[in-house]
């Protein structure tokens, strides 16, 4: 490398060019990683509005109409104890059939991953 014949300022640009163009590189690259991972996150929060919020309601469903049927074989003369379990029975049968039409929707599938789509 010879520099003899050249300024001062072409000199100061040749040392700076390498590294100001290895930070952009690396800039970018961090960047796409983050937007990346930013966009997974959106995933994510799409996916637990449309599975994991249902599934927490289903699971409050389910544990009442446990209940209700306690109450029922405790006294299945009960004057209500019938009808109030009948309509918690329906009311969990709705809840998971809300369930498995989100399951079976095709953007959710889309926005999981294999491993998790498959589960």
């Amino acid at each position: 490398m010879r520099f003899r014949g050249k300024s001062i300022r072409r000199k100061i640009v040749a040392l700076l060019l390498v590294p100001l163009v290895s930070l952009t590189c690396l800039w970018g690259f961090a960047t796409v990683l983050t937007g990346r991972e930013a966009d997974q996150l959106l995933d994510v929060g799409y996916i637990v509005d449309k599975v994991g919020y249902p599934l927490e309601d289903t699971a409050r469903v389910i544990q009442l109409e446990r209940r209700q049927s306690l109450i029922y074989l405790a006294d299945p003369r009960g004057t209500d104890a019938l009808g109030s379990l009948n309509e918690t029975r329906r009311a969990t049968d709705r809840q998971i059939a809300r369930i498995r039409a989100n399951a079976t929707d095709p953007g959710v599938r889309e926005e999981m991953r294999p491993v998790t789509a498959q589960r």
